[in-house]
């Protein structure tokens, strides 16, 4: 979905995407679509500033989702644990181990959704009122993105009426719009660029590791997942707190998403080759060899899904880097310009 097109702007849109609210010149659209995963049909609503009389924030609880997502990632993890202490001794067939990835995909997406959910902070329902009806902003709801819309909508709004509260003065409405910055305005935070950094450096050393066998490969490669796993983390909530271009928070969750299945993918294979050979559980080194050999002891398999991880990490923490050094510059520009 394109962020800017014509005179309009994005300022929010819904999880994925069916609906979402857009800035005009002197007015605001709001686009409601209906579907599922994918907008079928879009109803478009507009808004004139100048007719526009509150906006309406009201908090709710987001415990319930907590809770869902709990819910959910327990029940796989708990359907993953059974399996693998009611299998039969020796090693498992290709059937189990399919079953156990399909079981641990699943319970990571839930628990990327608990993370995401706990990232995006206080959920709340924001209605816009004018004198012929009230409406739900479907695409805002969390407090810190109707905070920031009502920020960059709250100039045009004043712009437009100002004419209103002045009595039918037109100059002081031209005087306040040259004035007022109703521009979205964007920042890029200091920690984006070096967490880029540092899980390109991740999936580089896991390659490396991949490929060499090396046991002190394989224990730095643990230590940048824990150290960018915190990072990432604080990154993203500071990038949603502030105004961050689109195409780095997508970067930033998508970098998100393939820790949790490389995450999820390691814990299976894991599980599968301790099952025929114990060793591989005896303290800490344990599985540090375990991961240091899975070329020899997981098979084409593994080697193709871990390849495939570390190779989408590279790409996207190499094009995420690439994307902050382009926005910093546009920003800088922009900024320069005023």
């Amino acid at each position: 979905m394109k962020t800017s097109f014509d005179n309009y702007t994005r300022l929010a849109r819904s999880f994925l995407g069916m609906s979402s609210l857009w800035l005009g010149e002197d007015h605001l659209v709001h686009v409601r679509g209906e579907g599922f995963v994918q907008a079928y049909t879009e109803d478009y609503r507009r808004y004139r500033y100048r007719d526009i009389q509150a906006f309406t924030i009201t908090p709710t609880s987001r415990v319930w989702l907590f809770l869902l997502y709990i819910l959910c990632a327990v029940f796989f993890l708990s359907l993953l644990a059974a399996i693998v202490t009611a299998r039969e001794p020796g090693a498992m067939s290709g059937f189990t181990v399919s079953m156990l990835g399909v079981l641990a995909v699943f319970a990571g997406w839930f628990l990327f959704l608990l993370a995401r959910h706990w990232i995006l902070g206080p959920t709340c329902r924001c209605d816009i009122h004018t004198s012929l009806k009230s409406e739900r902003i479907r695409p805002i709801t969390r407090l810190h993105q109707a905070r920031q819309s009502l920020d960059t909508i709250s100039g045009k709004i004043s712009a437009a009426q100002a004419d209103l509260e002045k009595g039918g003065t037109t100059v002081s409405a031209g005087s306040q719009s040259e004035n007022s910055d109703s521009r979205i305005s964007l920042s890029i935070p200091p920690p984006v660029l070096p967490n880029f950094c540092l899980f390109a450096l991740f999936g580089i050393l896991g390659l490396a590791a991949l490929h060499l066998g090396s046991f002190f490969l394989v224990g730095a490669c643990l230590v940048l997942m824990l150290l960018g796993s915190a990072f990432q983390t604080a990154t993203l909530i500071t990038s949603i707190r502030k105004q961050s271009p689109d195409t780095i928070r997508t970067l930033l969750w998508s970098l998100l998403g393939l820790g949790f299945l490389f995450v999820a993918s390691a814990s299976v294979y894991l599980i599968y080759v301790v099952t025929y050979n114990p060793v591989y559980t005896l303290d800490l080194s344990g599985p540090l060899e375990a991961f240091a050999a899975i070329t020899t002891e997981g098979g084409i398999v593994f080697y193709l899904v871990f390849l495939f991880l570390l190779l989408g990490i590279v790409i996207v923490s190499v094009l995420g880097i690439v994307s902050t050094i382009r926005w910093k510059n546009r920003i800088t520009s922009a900024g320069r310009n005023e």
